[in-house]
């Protein structure tokens, strides 16, 4: 029940953004993206770390830190992505893995261990 209903909102974010002129060719998409990702784990999440850490919120704490070490990697994957767009060139097609703790995104083969949170490498799902 959840999921459906998430997914239609999704499709509802969608249309509402498109309606919106939010939606733009793949590099201007894509530029967006780098500069929300790098906005996320260079100035948002920095400050909802420090504000969790001086309220003593471990929980919010840990959120925090996850989700900021995440982002940099989204930005990260979403440059190169930009780069190769703007050189007339696409990104390899290789499989995408998602940490399901932590959210961390890797390309190809799936680590051991999660570098941000530590679980093992065999709980990742593959996006397709």
């Amino acid at each position: 029940m959840f999921r459906s209903a998430a997914e239609a909102e999704t499709i509802h974010a969608i249309a509402h953004l498109r309606v919106m002129g939010g939606i733009g060719s793949t590099s201007e998409n894509l530029e967006t993206a780098v500069e929300g990702e790098g906005y996320e784990f260079k100035e948002m999440y920095p400050a909802f770390l420090s504000q969790a850490r001086d309220e003593g919120l471990k929980p919010a704490e840990f959120s925090f830190k996850n989700a900021m070490a995440v982002e940099e990697v989204h930005y990260d994957l979403f440059s190169r992505a930009m780069k190769a767009v703007k050189g007339g060139q696409d990104i390899p097609e290789i499989p995408i893995y998602v940490c399901p703790v932590c959210g961390n995104t890797v390309e190809g083969d799936v680590p051991d261990i999660c570098p941000v949170c530590h679980i093992k490498g065999e709980k990742y799902r593959e996006i397709k």
